[in-house]
């Protein structure tokens, strides 16, 4: 067995991972189309979303709110290898700022920078919102600035109530 370091591990599970999600979108596209791949990665990513969600969760021992939900999305963020910074936190609320996406990266690189706008609109949607109501079912969510619109970054507002 290779004698690896937890730096090596970590980027090889982080590529298989971003690999893995790429590659069963792509085969479910060849044999079907574009549309039933999308709607396949949405169901997928309802799920993904709440079990990374109640992961962080349970580790960080932490509850409900948007408190415990910034220091778990920050997480999430950071641990994909997403850029993040978060802003303007108080009890209302809170935003992030996404920089550097790594699933929009690998669109661009692999060609596809077309549909990036879509998957985006679809699936980063979907997720902030499945993992959000981890933490409150009355967690609102605006997207008004997205990378993959042209943007110079994601822009996430998230309100209670």
């Amino acid at each position: 067995m290779l004698n690896l370091t937890d730096q090596q591990v970590q980027e090889y599970l982080k590529r298989s991972y971003l690999t893995v999600d790429g590659l069963w979108f792509v085969k479910t596209e060849e044999k079907y189309d574009f549309e039933v791949a999308l709607a396949a990665d949405n169901e997928v990513w309802k799920i993904m979303s709440k079990i990374q969600a109640r992961l962080l969760k349970s580790m960080a021992g932490l509850g409900e709110g948007l408190q415990s939900l910034a220091e778990c999305i920050a997480t999430k963020f950071t641990l994909d290898g997403t850029s993040v910074e978060i802003s303007r936190q108080d009890e209302s609320g809170f935003e992030i700022f996404i920089t550097k996406c790594p699933w929009h990266d690998l669109r661009v690189k692999s060609g596809r920078a077309s549909i990036s706008p879509r998957v985006c609109e679809v699936i980063c949607g979907t997720n902030m919102t499945a993992f959000a109501a981890e933490f409150g079912r009355d967690i609102k969510i605006e997207r008004p600035f997205r990378i993959s619109n042209g943007d110079a970054y994601c822009r996430f507002i998230f309100r209670q109530g």
